[in-house]
């Protein structure tokens, strides 16, 4: 009926399309590619949205014609806004960021710089154990056994068998990957802007 937001179209569709853009509108996602014709163009929103903006539709490409002075004011104020708000970006303020996310490094996090460069350079009695292999894992196991069978008698060394063994050396990993996921997950909800994500994103985040 008329060229409206930058395409020949028809009240009704400039009227959906000028709906959904100002309230920000959201349909539920269509996956069957509706075919929008006159007849049945109400039935499937989301689809007729999409088709809006396939034909070129913009809401930067108002053409003022014979409407009202008031509504010509509203909609070259709604513009010039939009306008701003997709050119104007929040300035990071850099050094601020990084020393929050330090200072979150250093209240959830055991280790750092300076605990890692004693332990790299042999400097410290009690070095971290790290299991990253199997023979870092079958050296956990020994070192275990050796640790209980400190504090046996002889009778009770016996009885000890290798299932409680490996039971209580995975209790211990259990433990260890606990904690490491609680420092972790308190680390990243003091990063700023983590908590303001999608929780889906964050755990893909975590997880990764």
């Amino acid at each position: 009926s008329g060229f409206h937001y930058g395409v020949h179209a028809c009240e009704g569709c400039k009227g959906l399309f000028r709906r959904t853009i100002r309230l920000k509108l959201e349909y539920d996602k269509c996956e069957r590619n509706c075919k929008i014709q006159k007849k049945n163009r109400n039935k499937c929103q989301y689809c007729r949205f999409r088709k809006c903006l396939a034909v070129g539709m913009s809401h930067n490409a108002i053409r003022f014609g014979r409407i009202p002075q008031s509504e010509k004011q509203r909609l070259k104020a709604e513009k010039d806004v939009s306008g701003k708000e997709e050119h104007q970006s929040p300035q990071l303020d850099t050094k601020s960021l990084a020393r929050q996310m330090h200072e979150a490094y250093l209240k959830h996090f055991h280790m750092n710089k300076a605990k890692a460069r004693v332990f790299l350079t042999g400097k410290t009695s009690t070095p971290p154990f790290v299991i990253h292999d199997m023979d870092s894992l079958q050296h956990a196991e020994k070192k275990l056994l050796t640790q209980l069978l400190g504090n046996m008698t002889s009778g009770d060394a016996s009885t000890l068998r290798e299932r409680e063994v490996e039971a209580r050396l995975f209790l211990f990993c259990q433990y260890a990957s606990v904690a490491t996921v609680t420092e972790l997950t308190e680390f990243a909800k003091a990063v700023p802007g983590f908590a303001t994500l999608d929780l889906n994103d964050q755990v893909t985040l975590l997880k990764y």
